[in-house]
């Protein structure tokens, strides 16, 4: 009997190196978003969601952050493999980026004011702050906000300043920036309104075509496995 569990042991442990090389080694597939990013709370479920789509084929994600335009040069040019995520269909302006047709998730735009002001009506004319170089945005702010008058400002610090000194009403910022911004407030705030922007994509370098509509494929079951929460006031 002794034998028998001796042989059973060392059967056991000359089989387990084996299973061990048998499972195989996922791949680097380096994607690149925004420094800004780093650290928000929807850009980590975001990353999740790409990290266990890749892992599902074969691929090991490594993030890296850059800022503004280098990101997309690094894409287009290949030196990255793909780009966690964009409203704008970068596959239209660049001949080497491929996007996978479908949504990571519906971004949620916030919309706040000074806690000591009083809830604004829809209608009424306001100046409402926005960042700077975002078009799109924009749009869907003013289809949200007809009335709404909006007042570029170039970082958080200035966003700030400006709700504090009176020269807008609102902020309206993507809800994975609003940390960002709150913190260079030093008074309180309020949230005056929500509402959807467009949906954002992964994009990738056009040498992982093939990989790209598997990817889309495998983001929609992960998807319906774990829906994301409404854009919706507090």
């Amino acid at each position: 009997m002794a034998l028998r569990s001796l042989s059973i042991l060392l059967a056991g442990c000359l089989l387990a190196p084996m299973l061990a090389a048998e499972e195989p080694e996922l791949k680097s597939f380096v994607v690149g978003t925004f420094t800004f990013a780093k650290g928000e709370g929807k850009q980590g479920d975001v990353q999740q969601l790409v990290m266990r789509a890749l892992a599902q084929q074969g691929y090991r994600m490594d993030l890296q952050y850059f800022p503004g335009r280098r990101l997309v040069a690094q894409l287009n040019t290949g030196l990255i493999d793909a780009d966690l995520g964009r409203s704008l269909n970068m596959a239209q302006a660049f001949e080497n980026v491929v996007r996978v047709d479908e949504p990571l998730f519906r971004p949620c735009a916030l919309l706040y004011r000074l806690q000591s002001d009083l809830p604004m009506d829809m209608g009424a004319s306001v100046k409402v702050g926005a960042l700077a170089g975002g078009p799109e945005g924009l749009s869907m702010l003013r289809e949200h906000w007809p009335n709404a008058d909006p007042v570029p400002f170039k970082n958080f610090k200035q966003a700030a300043a400006m709700l504090m000194a009176g020269r807008i009403d609102l902020v309206a910022l993507p809800e994975m920036m609003m940390n960002r911004f709150t913190a260079e407030m030093a008074w309180p705030l309020a949230l005056q309104d929500s509402f959807y922007l467009k949906p954002v994509y992964m994009h990738v370098h056009k040498r992982h075509h093939e990989l790209a509509e598997r990817l889309a494929a495998t983001i929609k079951r992960l998807k319906r496995q774990s829906p994301s929460p409404e854009c919706h006031l507090e």
